[in-house]
């Protein structure tokens, strides 16, 4: 289909797992509706373990109305705008990072809320600093991530 994107969506158990196997699903179009309801279960599942009240939530998505919100948490299959997609893409990716940084998945999801005196943070949490609102300070913490992992 010429030029569209793809990925390859998580399977229903990879929520407390290290890594996600990508590789095993299928690709599906990314602008697909199926896709935009496979990236909202991860990004709930993410939320309900990294503890997230419903207004972080909504920031993270981009301070979406609080109707789109409800509407998205029935998990629908709806094509999402792309940027809805990148800040899905990297709070997946954010969480991956933290589950491979850190065996133990309670120090891996509990690392957003903790104070980080490195750079980008000043000694705020990665979780602070991603509720500024704006997809580059979720690009911030994901590249400092994938910097720490090598």
């Amino acid at each position: 289909m010429g030029n569209s994107l793809t990925f390859k969506p998580f399977g229903i158990s990879y929520v407390g797992m290290a890594t996600a196997v990508l590789e095993q699903a299928p690709a599906i179009n990314v602008n697909s509706a199926k896709a935009g309801q496979v990236a909202l279960k991860g990004f709930f599942r993410i939320a309900k373990q990294w503890g997230l009240k419903p207004a972080e939530q909504r920031v993270l998505l981009g301070d979406l109305p609080q109707t789109t919100y409800c509407r998205y948490q029935k998990l629908p299959e709806v094509q999402l705008s792309r940027d809805l997609l990148e800040r899905l893409s990297y709070v997946l990716g954010i969480y991956k990072a933290l589950h491979i940084l850190f065996q133990d998945p309670a120090h891996a999801d509990g690392w957003i809320r903790r104070a980080n005196e490195a750079y980008p943070f000043n000694a705020s949490s990665a979780l602070e600093y991603m509720l500024q609102g704006s997809l580059t300070r979720l690009a911030e913490v994901r590249l400092y991530l994938d910097t720490q992992r090598g």
